[in-house]
């Protein structure tokens, strides 16, 4: 939660911290509109640390090990170019955005 106050720097932090646990309660409640912790930007930092030379993929093991830091289980193994064992930042921001928002992983 402080990287969120961090992130977006509100104008009255303690107002955003009270309405983002109302979020969070209501979510829980009713099972729907969990509040994502991550966005693009975030899912392309991680990518760039995997992927420091810019070779434009990563390899199917630091795509599992991605996914697992990023909270995302269980991961999708059968990803486009997982048998090439080269995963690009495509693939690996829309399989971490689908899960994020809650729908089913291709396979």
């Amino acid at each position: 939660m402080t990287s969120q106050l961090i992130y977006n720097r509100p104008e009255n932090p303690k107002k955003y911290m009270i309405d983002l646990l109302e979020k969070l309660q209501r979510s829980r409640a009713t099972k729907h509109d969990y509040p994502c912790l991550f966005d693009d930007t975030n899912i392309q930092s991680v990518y760039n640390m995997l992927d420091p030379t810019n070779r434009g993929f990563i390899t199917l093991q630091q795509y599992k090990e991605a996914m697992d830091t990023l909270g995302i289980s269980p991961v999708n193994e059968k990803v486009e170019g997982a048998s090439e064992d080269k995963i690009n930042f495509d693939t690996f921001l829309s399989q971490a955005l689908l899960v994020m928002i809650g729908l089913p992983k291709s396979k």
